[in-house]
């Protein structure tokens, strides 16, 4: 017989603490990640809902021909890219080859941070007196304002 006492089995005790220890991790970890996608999808749907009524007030200035309301409330980028007789031009074409703007129907979106700015690009297909156009729209926007940055549309009316 040996003189040594027996090897303990081990301890039991510390093995539970420690898988305890980690489920209460995961958890936390799980709870501080669900906040954070919800804080983030919450902002972006906030910017989401900002743009689509940019849209909506842009298609309703072009409608009533108010094209330098659309031009004075675009980003310096915007207006630095087309000079204010050109815009008009460009929207009186619109307005002579598609008639006033009818129903919109967004086709897609997607909302960036970038260098601290929101930016919401949208698409829309777009129906309006004369025929259906694509629409696109990139929004700027600072302290809960929509800017225009940029708009585009295509219609086989147009060319």
């Amino acid at each position: 017989m040996s003189a040594w006492p027996p090897i303990p089995a081990g301890p039991a005790k510390p093995r539970k603490r420690l898988a305890t220890r980690i489920v209460v991790l995961f958890a936390l970890c799980g709870v501080i990640g669900g906040a954070l996608v919800w804080k983030a999808g919450k902002s972006t749907y906030s910017n989401y809902r900002i743009a689509s009524g940019a849209v909506e007030r842009f298609h309703h200035q072009l409608n009533l021909g108010d094209y330098d309301q659309i031009y004075d409330e675009a980003t310096d980028e915007f207006r630095g890219s087309i000079t204010r007789k050109d815009l008009t031009l460009f929207f009186g074409k619109i307005q002579e080859k598609m008639g006033s703007v009818g129903e919109p129907a967004s086709a897609g979106f997607h909302v960036n941070w970038r260098n601290g700015v929101v930016w919401v690009d949208q698409t829309y297909n777009t129906q309006f007196l004369y025929g259906r156009a694509q629409e696109y729209f990139v929004w700027k926007i600072e302290q809960d304002q929509p800017r225009l940055y940029n708009y585009h549309i295509d219609s086989p009316n147009l060319r």
